[in-house]
């Protein structure tokens, strides 16, 4: 999972923990290493991170629905906040370059 942006600023996913932000920048480090040297040894690296991160960053989401969900009955506040957040509505495209540098017109 990417960091979410909101008016510029990442925003600190609840799940998230030290220990898969470290993980993450160690991904991100295989792959930049990667990028500059693309080896087979450089991409198998980066892969094994990426799983690690992935495997780690799923357990972590699972962990903290599972902290929601047992204190449903104390307080419900955090169920219905994550589910607010995970419903967040995607807004339309106005218009798109048409690449000779105009942009299309919303037919609506």
């Amino acid at each position: 999972c990417t960091a979410v942006f909101q008016d510029n600023r990442p925003v600190k996913l609840p799940w998230n923990s030290s220990k898969l932000k470290r993980l993450r920048k160690n991904k991100d480090l295989a792959w930049a290493e990667f990028d500059s040297d693309p080896t087979h040894v450089n991409l198998n690296y980066a892969l094994t991170k990426q799983n690690e991160y992935e495997k780690e960053e799923i357990k972590s989401k699972i962990n903290y629905e599972k902290k929601i969900t047992s204190n449903l009955k104390i307080n419900c506040k955090s169920l219905f906040s994550y589910l607010r957040n995970k419903r967040q509505v995607k807004s339309s495209i106005p218009s798109l370059d048409k690449g000779d540098g105009t942009r299309t017109t919303n037919p609506a």
